[in-house]
């Protein structure tokens, strides 16, 4: 069994039949040790094993799914990231997107700016270095293509209606699911253009537009009714419009300000708002030297 799931599941083929000194045919590496075999330390040899005759010394005690696999366990999203870096491994990254899409609808927006726990909890980088994770991520997403909408499925209609108040990454992902089940859902957006501070707070740099937009034109597609410069003056004028349901993200988009003398003067300028003014195209003026607090 160890061998088979080496072999069929991982696809890596570090486990065989092999002689020992006596002659005798046993199963073990097929180089001297584990690393030279081309183990990935996935655990899938130990999680097959009917006897126990396998083992993993550094395993914790505890949940075993959350210790054999801890960079699915560490990904707020659960994704099954084994299964799409296989994928990814056999040539196969619009199969690795449709895996990636079961959890998240911003898979190309993750694959840019995620913090990425799941590497810190990579169980390959106690061997060398973690799988770059995240940036196969962002690989799935461009060039995995569109055949990930096949396998996208949606309920029949609920009759339900559902505001969404704020289209940053929260509001988007409700949307999504919400759409996803049969409801009807509308999204109400007080800036501009939807995107949160994905949009207003992420540099070009690390988040190019293009990327975003396509992305939220994939939720709007599913029939979410994204309305922007939509500002809310109550909850009861969003009832009253006979919402069944609302979903409130307005996000985290006020700067926390240092309690510090000097703090207010006008060449103090909190970072939320200087990236805002950034993403916005205006040109926020500094002085020739600039002292940034915070890393």
């Amino acid at each position: 069994r160890c061998v088979r799931a080496c072999e069929d599941l991982r696809g890596v083929g570090a486990l065989g039949f092999v002689f020992d000194e006596h002659g005798l045919v046993q199963v073990g590496t097929v180089a001297p040790g584990l690393a030279e075999s081309g183990c990935r330390f996935c655990t899938a040899c130990v999680e097959v094993c009917p006897t126990g005759a396998i083992l993993d010394h550094k395993l914790p005690s505890g949940d075993k799914a959350k210790a054999l696999v801890p960079c699915r366990s560490a990904c707020p999203a659960e994704i099954d990231v084994p299964e799409y870096l296989r994928l990814i491994a056999t040539g196969r990254p619009e199969q690795a997107l449709a895996v990636i899409r079961e959890r998240v609808p911003l898979p190309g927006v993750l694959g840019r700016v995620c913090i990425h726990p799941c590497e810190d909890n990579c169980r390959r980088g106690s061997l060398n270095d973690p799988v770059s994770i995240c940036l196969l991520k962002r690989y799935a997403a461009d060039q995995g293509g569109e055949t990930w909408k096949e396998q996208l499925t949606k309920l029949p209609a609920t009759g339900k209606k559902v505001a969404v108040v704020g289209a940053g990454p929260a509001g988007l992902s409700a949307a999504f699911y919400l759409a996803r089940k049969g409801h009807a859902v509308t999204v109400l957006e007080a800036e501009e253009h939807p995107g949160g501070m994905l949009r207003y707070g992420i540099p070009a740099y690390r988040l190019p537009l293009e990327a975003l937009e396509a992305e939220i034109g994939d939720i709007a597609a599913l029939g979410v009714e994204i309305k922007t410069d939509a500002k809310i003056g109550s909850l009861e004028e969003l009832t009253a419009l006979g919402y069944d349901a609302l979903f409130l993200s307005m996000g985290a988009q006020l700067s926390r300000r240092l309690d510090i003398d000097g703090a207010e003067q006008p060449s103090v300028r909190c970072g939320l708002d200087f990236l805002k003014a950034v993403r916005r195209g205006e040109d926020p003026q500094v002085g020739p030297k600039v002292v940034v607090v915070g890393g």
